[in-house]
């Protein structure tokens, strides 16, 4: 027997329906506190590491493009470990760093290098 939402509800014990909701709330409250943790996280990470793009200067979208690796880990423990080998890069400028070194195999120095170049002329 198919029920709407309301009408399961009312053939269930008012005890029941309390626990439901308080589950439902109490898993909804924690998936909201792990997200303001890691909001909070990446703030506190952009502060120590930079808050624009070291190329361009923009404030969107930044990732936190490794120096010497090619690996972005997600574990910001790590990343604030190591913040000396780590820059903040605009999506574009990510991009293009690592389409960089991928087609041309220059290395970060090579690219810092084109662009210190690049913002004299």
């Amino acid at each position: 027997m198919k029920y709407k939402r309301s009408e399961y509800w009312k053939d269930q014990p008012k005890s029941d329906r309390a626990k439901s909701m308080n589950k439902r709330f109490n898993s909804y409250i924690q998936k909201r506190k792990a997200r303001d943790k890691k909001v909070l996280e990446r703030e506190n990470l952009l502060k120590v590491i930079g808050d624009k793009c070291l190329i361009c200067g923009s404030k969107k979208r930044l990732f936190l493009h490794e120096v010497y690796g090619k690996k972005h880990p997600s574990d910001y423990s790590y990343i604030l470990s190591h913040a000396k080998d780590f820059v903040p890069l605009c999506y574009k400028c990510h991009m293009s760093v690592h389409w960089l070194m991928s087609v041309f195999k220059l290395s970060w120095i090579q690219i810092l290098s084109v662009v210190e170049y690049s913002k004299s002329l």
